[in-house]
C-alpha cells in the first residue's frame, strides 16, 4: 500500500467513524438535543485528520468539506449556538457537504465473479459455476427459461469470455449498492432538515415595501434587525407615513384605569414624513437597496428605545387589564406580549392567552 493509499483509508475511517457515532446518536431516543461526548471525540478526530499530512486527489472535495466543518465546530464550541445548545443551521449544511463529499471520495466498482474458462480449469463443477457463482436464486447468464444450468452457455463463454457475461451484476451487488445510495439519502435527508428546523427565517421584503404595506416601524424594525430610528429615517427618505398603531386609551371602557403613557405610538404619530426631505430633488428607486444597507448594519436596541420614547408603565395597573387594554384587534399575540414588555412588565405568551381568553368569555 502506497503512502497515498494509506492517508486516503486514514480519513475514510475517521469520516465514517464520524458519521456511525452520528447515526448511533439519531437513533438513540434517551439521547440528548445537543452533541454527545462520543460525537464531540468523533468530530474533533476527524476535523484533525482532516488537517494534518497530504490531500490525496480522491478526497480533495472531502478535505475541504471538513475544513468547513471544523469552522463551524469552533463556532458551536465558542458559544454560537441555538437557544437549547444545538449546533446552528450552517453547521449541519457543512455536516451535509462532509456526508456529500465522502460518498463521492471512493469509486466502488461492482465486482465481477471469476472468469469462467478459471473456473473450468479448477474444475467447478458447472452447476456451481452456473447457480452460485454466476447466478443468484435460479438466475444468471447461464439459467436458461426452464431454470436449469446451460453447460452449452458455459463452454462456450470460457471460450469467448464476455459472449454471455459482458454487462452482467450479481444481484447481491446490486442490493448492496441500492442500500448505499439509501443510506446516503437518509443521512443527507437528516442533515439537510435538522440545518432547516434551525435555520433564521429572513424577511425577503425590503424596509420600505414593508412600510407600504401599512407594518407598524417597530416590527419592522424587529423583523429585520435594524433600529427604530432607520426605519422611520428610511419613511422620511421615501415620503412614506407610517402606519399609527390606534390610541387604545380613547378606546377604553368605561373601566378607570391608568392611562399607558406615551411611546413608541405618539413618537410614529408625531412624526413628519416630510421632514428634512428636499422636494427639489428626486429619490432614485435604485438607491434603496444602497440605503437599506447603510442602517442595515445597526442592531436593534430595544431597551434603549424604550428609554427614548417613553417611561415604562407602572406597575400599578394589574397585568391582566393592561393586556386587555392592548388586545385591540390590531396587535396579534407576540406583539402584545412585546409592547407589556417594553412598558417594564414581565409576562409570558400563556399569561396574555389566558387574559385574552377570559377578556372573549
Amino acid at each position: 500500500m502506497t503512502f497515498l493509499q494509506e492517508r486516503t483509508e486514514q480519513l475514510l475511517t475517521a469520516v465514517d467513524n464520524l458519521l456511525r457515532v452520528h447515526d448511533d446518536w439519531e437513533a438513540d431516543e434517551t439521547a440528548p438535543v445537543q452533541p454527545t461526548a462520543a460525537f464531540e471525540i468523533a468530530i474533533g478526530e476527524a476535523i484533525a485528520v482532516g488537517d494534518e499530512g497530504d490531500i490525496p486527489a480522491q478526497c480533495r472535495d472531502l478535505c475541504v468539506a471538513l475544513q468547513r466543518l471544523g469552522v463551524e465546530w469552533e463556532k458551536f464550541v465558542n458559544g454560537l449556538r441555538t437557544p437549547d445548545h444545538r449546533p446552528i443551521a450552517s453547521f449541519w449544511g457543512a455536516f451535509r457537504d462532509v456526508i456529500h463529499s465522502r460518498a463521492h471520495s471512493e469509486t466502488k466498482e461492482l465486482k465481477q465473479p471469476e472468469p469462467v474458462s478459471l473456473l473450468i480449469e479448477q474444475k467447478v463443477p458447472h452447476n456451481q459455476i452456473g447457480r452460485h457463482i454466476w447466478g443468484f436464486q435460479g438466475k444468471g447468464p447461464f439459467i436458461n427459461s426452464l431454470g436449469q444450468v446451460d453447460s452449452t452457455k458455459i463452454l462456450e463463454e470460457a471460450k469467448e469470455p464476455g459472449k454471455y457475461t459482458k454487462g452482467w451484476v450479481h444481484p447481491e451487488q446490486i442490493a448492496r449498492q441500492r442500500d448505499s445510495q439509501r443510506e446516503l439519502s437518509r443521512r443527507l435527508g437528516n442533515a439537510s432538515r435538522r440545518e432547516q428546523v434551525n435555520a433564521k427565517v429572513v424577511e425577503k421584503a425590503s424596509i420600505v415595501e414593508m412600510l407600504k404595506e401599512g407594518q407598524y416601524p417597530d416590527v419592522i424594525a424587529r423583523v429585520k434587525n435594524v433600529s427604530l430610528e432607520a426605519v422611520l429615517e428610511e419613511a422620511r427618505v421615501y415620503s412614506i407615513s407610517p402606519a399609527v398603531r390606534p390610541n387604545l386609551a380613547a378606546e377604553r371602557s368605561s373601566r378607570e384605569l391608568p392611562t399607558v403613557p406615551a411611546g413608541i405610538g405618539d413618537a410614529i404619530a408625531n412624526f413628519d414624513p416630510m421632514s428634512g426631505v428636499d422636494l427639489t430633488s428626486a429619490v432614485d428607486p435604485e438607491d434603496e437597496a444602497a440605503s437599506v444597507d447603510e442602517f442595515g448594519a445597526k442592531e436593534l436596541d430595544q431597551d434603549d428605545a424604550v428609554t427614548n420614547l417613553g417611561t415604562p408603565v407602572v406597575n400599578e395597573v394589574p397585568l391582566d387589564d393592561l393586556i386587555r387594554s392592548l388586545n385591540d384587534g390590531h396587535r396579534g399575540t407576540a406583539e402584545i406580549v412585546a409592547a407589556v414588555r417594553e412598558s417594564g412588565r414581565d409576562v409570558t405568551f400563556q399569561q396574555v392567552k389566558a387574559a385574552i381568553k377570559q377578556q372573549k368569555a
